[in-house]
């Protein structure tokens, strides 16, 4: 028997669970959960302000600091769970548009009146070495590298990240009117709290590492398993079995599941723009709904990790009422309004999906992981109950658990369906032909939120400026004017 020792595969050991936007009125309740399961597992709260994370998610924050640092805070218990608290920005700085903070116009003004200064005591040359020093991009590197130190190793990531932006309509509708149908705002848009910052750009950079780490890992065991069964085949030449010095099987080792993504999105994604709820959320928050529905895309079409979007209905603040209220989760992303939900649920949802393992998949080789299609899921959620005018409480499940355990069963039967479906539409020719041809029709689109939002606040803006200039004299050249600038826009 040949015993050998191969550098295993870098895998997590235990659990780790990211959540993003840890401070927020469901990542609070997501941390809290989280660390009351008992689960020995480490719990990272990414976040932007180390005292705001201080305040909510400790009791007693006086006594939280045990000098780590002002950038990450452990909690250590002798088992169960381990809170590390990081700080840093899921955007960078650079990606918004004219971004400048007071601290940022402070060291300009500063390094201004340096750089003069070493000019004229110290010539030139030392100006340009001071400048260099000066230019050195730190802030956003050190972020980009939080998030990335943040992910790796762990095995899922909640997104609870949201932003309350008000449309400010003069920069959003009047400047520019084109821009109410352009999804990219990083070309005009200087506020930080806009959606496509907040929620699409931060979504596309965690993904994206959490797609990294993933492919690296998927690397590592293929090469690790390539090296074991090369060492397998050189026993085999000289009449030795292959035994790992470990003891375990080789063949079983480097097994892994793939990261599992959770993002709470919002069940107002699931309706038409043209609605009462979307049109005038939509109005006045900046088009929140478009960039949530981008997210949904980004996540769905994602080929490495698991994904899962929560979209829960209004949210309210309070405790469900066990004995009249049920918890509803439907897997076709869509339920009927009104539809409220409290946030503690929301959060119990998102834990319960971020820790149980899908209902009746099997565990594949870990080194051929990547060749396997991800899952993506869309769930809606909301409060079930008869005095609520939300359906009955027989729609819905006691806990959130129960909820989350019901719908990786129906997961499984749904896809167990499609493979069938997709079995039977390969062995007839036609039929394959005919769905190839209609497979470009079915991909998700995003919905003309662009077009539903700009008709009726450009027809308000055109009856209050045709009103303002009824009795105005030349109001024949102001208007020429206003087409004018309309249509070089």
């Amino acid at each position: 028997t040949a015993a050998a020792v191969i550098g295993s595969p870098s895998l997590p050991a235990k659990p780790k669970i990211v959540v993003l936007g840890a401070t927020g009125g469901v990542g609070r309740h997501v941390i809290r959960q989280l660390m009351a399961t008992g689960v020995d597992m480490t719990v990272v709260a990414f976040c932007r302000s180390y005292d705001k994370a201080l305040e909510t998610l400790y009791e007693g924050a006086g006594d939280a600091d045990d000098g780590v640092g002002p950038s990450l805070v452990k909690r250590r218990t002798q088992r169960g769970p381990r809170l590390e608290i990081v700080v840093g920005d899921l955007v960078d700085k650079s990606q918004v548009f004219n971004y400048r903070d007071e601290d940022d116009e402070v060291e300009v003004e500063f390094n201004s009146t340096t750089l003069a200064s070493v000019r004229r005591f110290y010539g030139e040359d030392a100006a340009s070495e001071v400048y260099k020093a000066s230019a050195q991009p730190s802030d956003d590197i050190e972020a980009h590298e939080a998030l990335k130190a943040a992910i790796k190793d762990c095995t899922a990531i909640v997104s609870c990240v949201g932003t309350v932006r008000p449309t400010n309509p003069w920069t959003d509708y009047v400047l520019n009117p084109l821009r109410i149908f352009r999804k990219d705002a990083s070309n005009w848009c200087s506020d930080p709290r806009h959606p496509y910052y907040v929620n699409y750009l931060s979504t596309r950079e965690a993904l994206d590492l959490a797609e990294r780490e993933q492919r690296r890992r998927n690397v590592e065991i293929e090469q690790f398993e390539m090296a074991e069964e090369e060492m397998a085949k050189e026993a085999a030449k000289m009449g030795r079995s292959y035994e790992p010095a470990d003891g375990r099987d080789h063949k079983k080792r480097g097994r892994a599941e793939r990261i599992k993504f959770v993002r709470i999105s919002d069940l107002a994604v699931s309706i038409h723009p043209w609605k009462v709820v979307s049109l005038f959320t939509n109005i006045g928050r900046s088009i929140v709904f478009r960039d949530q529905e981008r997210c949904e895309m980004l996540l769905e079409e994602s080929d490495l990790v698991d994904t899962i979007t929560l979209r829960p209905g209004d949210l309210i603040d309070g405790e469900r009422d066990a004995n009249t209220t049920s918890l509803q989760v439907d897997a076709s992303g869509n339920l009927p309004y009104p539809a409220y939900v409290s946030r503690e649920d929301v959060a119990g949802v998102a834990v319960a999906a971020a820790l149980t393992r899908k209902d009746g998949v099997k565990s594949t080789r870990a080194g051929k992981l990547d060749q396997e299609k991800a899952e993506s899921y869309t769930w809606a959620l909301r409060w079930a109950g008869s005095h609520l005018e939300q359906g009955k409480k027989s729609d819905g499940l006691p806990d959130a658990q129960s909820c989350v355990d019901r719908m990786f069963k129906l997961e499984k039967k749904r896809a167990l369906r499609r493979k069938r479906e997709e079995e039977t539409r390969d062995t007839d020719s036609l039929t394959r032909v005919i769905s190839t041809m209609v497979k470009p029709l079915r991909k998700r689109r995003l919905k003309p939120y662009g077009i539903a939002v700009a008709v009726p606040v450009y027809m308000v803006l055109a009856a209050v400026i045709l009103s303002a200039l009824r009795n105005v004299p030349g109001k024949e050249i102001a208007l020429k004017y206003i087409v004018k600038r309309l249509g070089t826009a």
